[in-house]
């Protein structure tokens, strides 16, 4: 359940992986994801999702994300796809 995401607690070193996942999660849904909680984040989405514009949400997450170096790029394969990988800073 969400109640269950939001008290994850993955410790150090810690990496989340989400292949198309996310982005077909509600809003209200992805609020429950802190994604500050990792170590390593790589992330995997399509542009839109049922009119949600994900390339805003993770230009968003990546703005929040102050103790992390992320990257965000479009895939040289599948040009509707896009990636968020970043890691914790120090």
């Amino acid at each position: 359940t969400m109640k269950d995401l939001s008290e994850l607690n993955p410790g150090k070193n810690s990496l989340m992986i989400a292949t198309h996942s996310i982005n077909e999660m509600s809003l209200d849904e992805r609020k429950a994801i802190d994604y500050n909680k990792f170590s390593y984040i790589f992330i995997n989405h399509n542009s839109n999702f049922e009119k949600v514009d994900n390339q805003k949400y993770f230009r968003s997450i990546n703005k929040s994300l102050t103790n992390h170096t992320i990257q965000q790029f479009q895939s040289p394969i599948q040009m509707s796809h896009f990636f968020f990988i970043g890691s914790k800073n120090g």
